[in-house]
């Protein structure tokens, strides 16, 4: 592929997280939106009310319904320790630059193997529209950083998928420990 193409191919890459920043820009608000009061301000106002050190750092194990959110509980931590209050707009600004950055790993590393297509693919996959709750409820966009910190997202455009392929998806799974991976090929008729 040419310069020229690559070129494109990266400002094609370009479209999908500009267009993600401007809405999360443009809607994002600073309230409470469905669980929010509860898994952000109910855990400070618990936080604040725990007595003892060791109980405050008990404190970030509490389960919230099926999911043990510590990661959620050290942001929401940091953000208050940090300003001496809590933004919502911040968190979610703070989450989806976190995936702008995983994402960034993701385009350097197909960059290196030169699978440039795999770049704006992965682009438009990460930043559309139909994630639009990343703009607006701070639990989500938290549990989102959650989960592709802790994922396996491996793209290819290949006429047919091999087994090597797959134990290398496997070997990445093994390497990081992960438990969740996705093995995509748009080189197929069907996915």
């Amino acid at each position: 592929m040419n310069k020229k193409r690559i070129g494109a191919v990266v400002l094609l890459s370009l479209v999908p997280v500009i267009t993600h920043f401007y809405l999360l820009n443009r809607f994002s608000l600073n309230i409470p939106f469905k669980d929010d009061y509860r898994v952000f301000i109910g855990y400070i106002n618990y936080f604040i009310n725990t007595q003892g050190a060791w109980n405050s750092f008990l404190t970030m194990f509490i389960p919230d319904n099926e999911s043990h959110p510590v990661l959620m509980h050290l942001i929401t931590l940091g953000q208050y320790k940090l300003e001496g209050n809590f933004n919502f707009r911040h968190i979610l600004f703070f989450c989806n630059l976190f995936l702008l950055l995983f994402s960034g790993v993701f385009a350097m590393y197909f960059y290196r193997i030169k699978e440039y297509w795999n770049i704006a693919i992965m682009a438009f996959l990460v930043f559309n529209a139909f994630h639009h709750e990343m703009y607006f409820r701070t639990d989500v966009g938290t549990y989102q950083l959650l989960a592709f910190s802790f994922a396996i997202l491996e793209i290819k455009a290949i006429q047919e998928l091999s087994s090597s392929e797959i134990k290398q998806t496997l070997n990445y799974l093994a390497a990081s420990k992960n438990k969740i991976g996705l093995l995509i090929n748009f080189g197929e008729d069907s996915l």
